[in-house]
């Protein structure tokens, strides 16, 4: 990569990782925030499904001397979300995608509601994203004959912490299949090896277990009870139960919570940069496409109130296929404004910008989470 490309990544990563530490929570939060941040410190089994390589990485930001424990979480989740972003940008420059759509489809993604209100929290999810773009950006490398083994050992890496990235596994699974269809026969016990190395860090649960940490959530010790938390058994009430209402009324908010991710006006765009991408790179664009269903398809079965983070893995597919279609849009543009000036061809050029501007204009106040002391103040209360 140029190191022109390099500066973007390297300007818009910090840019957002500042955003989200100023609108960081302030202490410890809602829902799965306190358990998140005391397991961390404590290497507790956490709550099904485990996330042991979260468990593992918030220990280590827990040993960082500054501010409270639940900050210096909070500040990991703040770290990995602007990550995904820079892989996000890195992914439409390897695309082949100009810097400036590369980079406003960063932003925008970055301060989405279900991407900024992850980052600002104690929570698994900024994680996730972080592993369904180094799968994606992986799947690129390979749809164009680069290796299968690093592919391999990130899938199982990433089912490691949530298991919505499942339905990333799958889109890429199945991209792989249609770049080397029969030539990946011979290779699937290496592949296989790889894979199962990947998941390995699920060990930590059972070897943690046997060690009497504080809490071991589910006491995984014996192979059913393991196989029971790193399934969510006790979770699958919730899924898939609902009636077909239900159901459509989950799609059809879990629709509009996309269509505002890409501000309404970008939907169209999407789905232009679905079918672009798949006369360009056929394989990786079923892999998408297939990928967003699923993650979809998922998100809507299962009936619980903080459902927004089951769609990241949609909405990073959909940021891809936006992306794509904007920057053809854009180039169409161009081709038509070659007689007109040189500067308005850079206002042109440039006005993507406008729209992660606007995301973080229109966020700012409903993702954030400075000045939120509910949980605190609740507890201090109670107590």
């Amino acid at each position: 990569m140029r190191t022109a490309s390099r500066l973007w990544v390297w300007l818009v990563v910090p840019l957002v990782f500042a955003v989200y530490l100023l609108t960081l929570s302030p202490t410890v939060g809602l829902i799965d925030s306190g358990e998140l941040a005391a397991g961390c410190y404590l290497l507790n089994i956490l709550h099904p499904t485990g996330y042991p390589l979260y468990t593992m990485l918030g220990r280590l930001a827990t040993l960082v001397p500054v501010a409270m424990v639940v900050n210096r979480v909070a500040a990991l989740s703040a770290l990995l979300a602007a990550a995904g972003v820079g892989l996000l940008l890195l992914l439409g420059l390897r695309l082949g995608i100009s810097r400036s759509v590369a980079g406003a489809s960063a932003l925008l993604l970055g301060f989405s509601f279900p991407v900024w209100a992850v980052a600002v929290d104690v929570e698994v999810y900024s994680l996730t994203l972080v592993l369904v773009l180094l799968l994606w950006l992986s799947a690129e490398s390979v749809d164009k004959g680069g290796p299968l083994f690093i592919l391999a050992y990130l899938s199982g890496l990433a089912l490691t912490n949530h298991m919505s990235a499942a339905s990333t596994v799958l889109g890429v699974a199945l991209a792989v299949v249609l770049a080397y269809r029969r030539e990946l026969v011979r290779r699937v016990p290496v592949l296989a090896v790889l894979f199962l190395l990947g998941i390995s860090p699920y060990l930590f649960l059972v070897l943690r277990t046997r060690a009497g940490p504080l809490l071991a959530w589910g006491n995984p010790y014996s192979l059913e009870r393991f196989w029971w938390h790193v399934t969510g058994k006790q979770y699958q009430v919730w899924m898939f139960s609902q009636s077909f209402g239900e159901v459509m009324r989950n799609a059809g908010r879990g629709a509009g919570l996309l269509a505002r991710s890409f501000l309404y006006v970008l939907v169209p765009i999407v789905f232009y940069g679905a079918v672009r991408l798949f006369r360009q790179r056929r394989g990786l664009a079923i892999g998408l496409a297939v990928s967003a269903i699923v993650a979809f398809a998922y998100a809507v079965n299962y009936s619980i109130p903080d459902i927004e983070s089951y769609y990241l893995p949609c909405l990073v597919t959909l940021a891809v296929f936006g992306m794509v279609g904007l920057d053809g849009i854009l180039a169409n543009v161009e081709r038509r404004m070659s007689n007109v000036g040189t500067v308005a061809r850079a206002v042109v050029r440039q006005a993507p910008w406008l729209a992660g501007i606007l995301a973080l204009l229109l966020n700012f106040r409903v993702a954030g989470k400075q000045g939120d002391y509910v949980a605190y103040d609740c507890a201090l209360n109670t107590l």
